[in-house]
Order: structure tokens, then sequence, then C-alpha cells
């Protein structure tokens, strides 16, 4: 009898242990959904706001840091472009030849034209676009990246 009471007993005690595990593990998937900021594990995307009085005079681009990436805005005729600076190669500084119209990486000679795509060297991906919008006399810039 009291070794079935002691099997009975363990058996409860395994039991009541993996309810109690089960609960917290959904109480912390709870709290994680509704208050995902609290735990650090998403991070909110920084922004950068300007407007158009910003960009130098007579020229059609701007350096701005957003977050922690450093990034050229190109405003064309009807639409403005933000791209992160890193290359896509070697994650080295690319520097905008406004001359040129182009973006060149000194690392290994990469290339890539006003719309971030490779045209020379060793760089196969284009340079990371961020996403860029308009809200009435605001330019609102995210360390997003554009899918």
């Amino acid at each position: 009898m009291t070794e079935k009471n002691n099997r009975r007993d363990f058996f409860k005690y395994i039991a009541n242990s993996l309810a109690v595990i089960a609960a917290g593990v959904s109480v912390t998937g709870i709290i994680t959904f509704l208050f995902p900021y609290s735990f650090g594990k998403r991070k909110r995307p920084e922004r950068l706001v300007l407007s158009d009085n910003d960009f130098p005079d007579n020229k059609n681009y701007m350096h701005v840091k957003v977050g922690e990436k450093e990034a050229l805005i190109i405003r064309e005729v009807n639409e403005l472009r933000a791209f992160d600076l890193q290359c896509t190669h070697a994650g080295c500084t690319t520097e905008w030849q406004e001359k040129k119209n182009r973006f060149f990486c000194a690392c290994h000679n990469g290339i890539f034209d006003s719309k971030g795509k490779p045209i020379s060297g060793p760089p196969k991906k284009p340079l990371d676009e961020l996403i860029i919008y308009r809200n009435n006399s605001s330019i609102i810039i995210t360390e997003q990246v554009k899918a």
C-alpha cells in the first residue's frame, strides 16, 4: 500500500509540475504577444522625419543617419528613394558620386547605379532600399528595408 501511494504521489508530482510549466509558457506567450517591445525581442524600427526644406540648396540628394544606418536620400522628379550605404558585397560604406550619378564602393571597386543596382565589380545584390514615405509635408524614412 505504501508503494502504491508513493507511485501515485510521484505521478501527481509529475502531472502538477507539467501543468505549472505549461501555464508558465502560456502566460509568457500571451504577455509577449500583448507587449512585444517589453522583452527587447522586437526593437521598434528607428525613423527619421524631414521636410523638403531640409535638402541642401541645389542638391537632389542628402546624407542622413537612420538609427544605426548611414543612408542617402535621392530626390527625383516625383519620387524619393533612400538607400543604405552599406555595400552588399563586403559591408564597406559606399559613397555617392554625384557627377557620375552612381554609388561607388572603394573596397573592391563595386559600382551601383542610382537605383542601387550593381553594374560593375563583385557586388551581386543591390543596395538595400529603405522604406520612405510622405505624410503631408513630412518625409519619413525608416531603417526597415523594402522587401
